[in-house]
C-alpha cells in the first residue's frame, strides 16, 4: 500500500514542506522513513516512523513510555553537563494537537523525531571499537535511567522476555499445529525443550528478589544505537519501543547474541553461528563500563547467562512464530522463520560450549 508522506507530515507541529524521503531501517516490525523538509529554520531531516499495532497494541500508551523516558535521560544528560543534548536523546515531535503521535483517519499510529545526523548504526560484522562503544551506550542507558520507578511504564509488549510464558507459548503452538508444520522442526523443538531450565533461571532469581527489575531497552541490538562518524562514540539509543520493566541481563544479552557471531540472524552455515570470544569480551566490557558501576553483584554474574538465555529465548520465539504461520516477524521465504530459529539454537551451543570461558571473563570484567 503506497505511503503518503508528506500528508502525513504536515499533520506534525513543524512548519516545513517535505522535498523528500526514503525508507530506512532493516527492523522486523515498523515501517520508518527519512524525510527530509524544508523549514522556517533551513533544512531539516526527520523521522517518520508507523507504528505496527498489530505487535503494539496500546500505541498510545507505547508513546507516552517514550516521551517519559526522554525527558528523564535529557534531565540527566542535562545535570551532567552534556553539551549537545540533541545528540544524546531522541526528540519527539508532537502532532499539531500537541500529542505524540498522529493517528489517520484509517486508525494507523504514526510518530516523528528529529533525525540526529552525521551517526551511523552498528550493521553486520564491525570492528572491535564498534562493538564496544554500542555496548557502553546501552549499559549508560539502563544506568542513566536507574532511578526511574520501572512501574510508571507501560509493559508494551507483555511477557516479552518472559521465558516460562514464551516456553507456555511454543507449547501450546506445538498442540495446535495450524500450519501443520511441526514433523519439520521437531529437532529443534526436542532442543528447547531439554533446555527449558534455562528459560526459567531468570525468572527465578528475579523472584528471589537477587536480581532487581530496572528500567531496560529489552531490544538491544546495535542497529538500535547511533554511533558518532567521526568519533565512533556511543550517541543515542533509538528503538524505544519495548522500553520498560526488565533484567540488566536482557539488555546484555541480547547485544552479544547479535555481535559475537557477526552473522545473519538466520545464518545456515553452522560453521559461522559460533561466539567469538574476543568480540564477547568488548562487549562485556563496554556493557560493564558504560553501567558505572550501578549493577549489583548479582546483576554482574547474571549478565554471564544473559547471552544464551537471550539466544535460546529467540529461538523459541521465532519457531513459536513459525509453527503459528509467521503472524509476528517479517520474512522473505516460508521458512526463514525456521532458520532463524536454527541460528539461534547453534549460537546457544556454542554459547554453553565457551561458557566457563565467558564466566571468569565477566568475573574479571567485574572485579576491575
Amino acid at each position: 500500500m503506497a505511503v503518503d508522506i508528506p500528508q502525513i507530515f504536515v499533520n506534525f507541529a513543524v512548519n516545513g514542506e517535505v522535498e523528500w524521503w526514503k525508507p530506512i531501517g532493516s527492523g522486523h516490525i515498523n515501517a520508518t522513513f527519512h524525510v527530509s523538509a524544508k523549514t522556517s529554520l533551513g533544512a531539516k531531516s526527520f523521522v517518520l516512523q508507523r507504528i505496527n499495532t498489530f505487535v503494539f497494541r496500546d500505541p498510545a500508551g507505547l508513546m507516552l513510555n517514550v516521551v517519559r523516558v526522554t525527558e528523564h535521560l535529557r534531565r540527566r544528560f542535562a545535570l551532567r553537563g552534556e553539551n549537545d543534548i540533541g545528540r544524546r536523546v531522541l526528540h519527539v515531535h508532537p502532532n499539531r494537537q500537541l500529542q505524540p503521535y498522529y493517528m489517520t483517519c484509517d486508525g494507523e499510529y504514526w510518530r516523528m523525531y528529529e533525525y540526529v545526523n552525521d551517526t551511523h548504526t552498528v550493521e553486520g560484522d564491525p570492528p572491535a571499537a564498534e562493538i564496544y562503544e554500542a555496548a557502553y551506550g546501552f549499559g549508560e542507558f539502563i544506568a542513566s535511567l536507574i532511578d526511574m520507578p520501572w512501574r510508571q511504564l507501560t509493559e508494551t509488549i507483555p511477557d516479552f522476555h518472559h521465558g516460562p510464558r514464551r516456553y507456555e507459548a511454543l507449547q501450546n503452538a506445538v498442540q495446535r499445529d495450524v500450519g501443520g508444520r511441526v514433523g519439520k522442526c521437531r529437532e529443534e523443538i526436542d532442543f528447547i525443550i531439554e533446555h527449558r531450565s534455562l528459560l526459567f533461571e531468570p525468572q527465578l532469581l528475579s523472584e528471589l528478589g537477587r536480581l532487581p527489575r530496572r528500567v531496560t531497552h529489552n531490544d538491544a541490538k546495535c542497529s538500535n544505537i547511533l554511533l558518532d562518524n567521526a568519533s565512533l562514540k556511543s550517541q543515542c539509543v533509538i528503538d524505544l519501543d519495548t522500553v520498560m520493566s526488565g533484567l540488566a541481563l536482557y539488555d546484555f544479552g541480547d547485544l552479544v547474541r547479535t555481535t559475537v557471531a557477526g552473522v545473519a540472524e538466520d545464518e545456515t552455515d553452522p560453521a559461522k553461528a559460533q561466539v567469538q570470544l574476543s568480540r564477547f569480551e568488548c562487549a562485556a566490557r563496554g556493557f560493564i563500563d558504560g553501567a558505572g558501576g550501578n549493577l549489583a553483584s548479582d546483576e554482574l554474574k547474571s549478565l554471564a547467562i544473559g547471552p544464551r538465555y537471550m539466544a535460546l529465548i529467540m529461538a523459541v520465539r521465532f519457531l513459536t512464530d513459525y509453527l503459528q504461520g509467521d503472524i509476528y516477524y517479517r520474512i522473505h521465504d516460508p521458512d526463514q522463520n525456521l532458520r532463524r530459529c536454527r541460528a539461534q539454537i547453534l549460537l546457544v551451543r556454542s554459547l554453553h560450549n565457551a561458557r566457563e570461558a565467558i564466566e571468569n571473563m565477566i568475573g574479571e570484567l567485574a572485579m576491575r
